[in-house]
């Protein structure tokens, strides 16, 4: 580590006592305090503009669970180590920090829900595709569809059957792009245009992806810090709470009853409507995560079979059945808000 020491003190003036792995990055305790280093994306440059502003409007907010970017020499928000760039972000003190669990769904959605409110005065003018994302969703969902029917008719065309992605695409398929289908007409149903209309009353910033265990550091006082600025959009406050609870369910073992509890404790510190639980319905029933997968394997694929290369796709399958088919209790249970059932599911 002794290089990356050095290059750390020469583009930010830190010197660095030692680091220990954290996620895709590396905590550091410096002489200025704890940072987390991070690989930082390829459009990161373009992208500071927006998160600083975002910053600056959190800030008049008082709104602070959030870690800002140290800018390195020149003014950049990233350096160059090797093939990939890197930025770095002040965090609390580590001793309140290591060990510590996945933060529980009811301190995220209580951090999420003061986050969205904390955006809505925002004037995000001006910013480019990539950043707003705002009312795109049934284009992005039909286009997404598109593409899995084309990779559905290239494994049937030109793939052994017994490959791990055929066996599991090929009985599949019309399954996902019925769930794709009713995620889009769940959405118009939804009035989802006119929630995006409104987006400046209940959050103008969410994330691209939001995960319980890549975007928070949880603290011992129950607090939560939200991670990854450059994951920040231009887009409703739902796609955070679909997402949290999809990879929640999928990735952290969320029971009804958790996903319950992350409901209410937004709902009661920033209420939600009929249409925005109708638009998280339809994030969950989206078949993103599969399509992700597809795609992976698809385009990686070498002339070997891995054993893993849809590992744990039919039991996800199964966990999103199981919620899709209880989330419309749980809606009414934890907020009091009906939503219309799926017939089919």
């Amino acid at each position: 580590m002794a290089e990356w020491y050095e290059k750390i003190n020469q583009m930010y003036g830190l010197r660095v006592y030692h680091a220990a792995r954290y996620n895709e990055g590396y905590v550091m305790e410096t002489d200025q305090g704890f940072y987390l280093l991070m690989p930082a994306p390829p459009a990161a440059a373009r992208k500071l503009p927006f998160i600083q502003r975002v910053y600056a409007s959190l800030k008049k907010q008082q709104f602070s669970r959030v870690t800002p970017i140290r800018l390195a020499q020149k003014e950049k928000a990233t350096f160059q180590w090797g093939k990939q760039k890197y930025y770095l972000t002040e965090i609390p003190d580590w001793v309140s920090i290591q060990g510590n669990p996945v933060p529980d769904g009811e301190w995220i959605a209580r951090c999420l829900s003061a986050f969205h409110r904390a955006t809505c005065r925002l004037n995000l003018s001006g910013f480019p595709r990539g950043v707003r994302v705002l009312g795109s969703w049934p284009q992005q969902w039909n286009a997404r569809l598109d593409q899995l029917e084309k990779y559905r008719d290239h494994i049937a065309r030109e793939w052994d059957v017994n490959h791990p992605l055929s066996v599991f695409l090929l009985p599949h398929y019309t399954y996902l792009c019925r769930l794709g289908e009713t995620a889009i007409q769940y959405l118009e149903q939804a009035d989802y245009h006119r929630v995006c209309r409104l987006n400046g009353q209940q959050g103008k910033v969410s994330y691209r992806g939001f995960h319980p265990r890549q975007h928070v550091i949880g603290l011992k006082d129950e607090n939560v810090i939200l991670l990854r600025p450059f994951d920040w959009l231009i887009d409703i406050r739902a796609r955070d709470l679909g997402q949290c609870m999809k990879n929640g369910i999928f990735e952290q073992d969320w029971d009804d009853e958790q996903a319950g509890r992350f409901l209410a404790a937004y709902h009661q510190h920033h209420p939600l409507s009929r249409e925005d639980m109708m638009i998280i319905y339809s994030v969950l029933m989206m078949p993103g995560r599969f399509i992700r997968k597809v795609e992976y394997v698809f385009q990686q694929r070498s002339g070997a079979h891995p054993a893993d290369d849809t590992s744990g796709l039919e039991h996800e399958l199964f966990l999103q059945e199981q919620m899709l088919r209880s989330f419309p209790d749980i809606t009414e249970q934890a907020t009091g808000i009906r939503i219309p059932r799926v017939s089919w599911l």
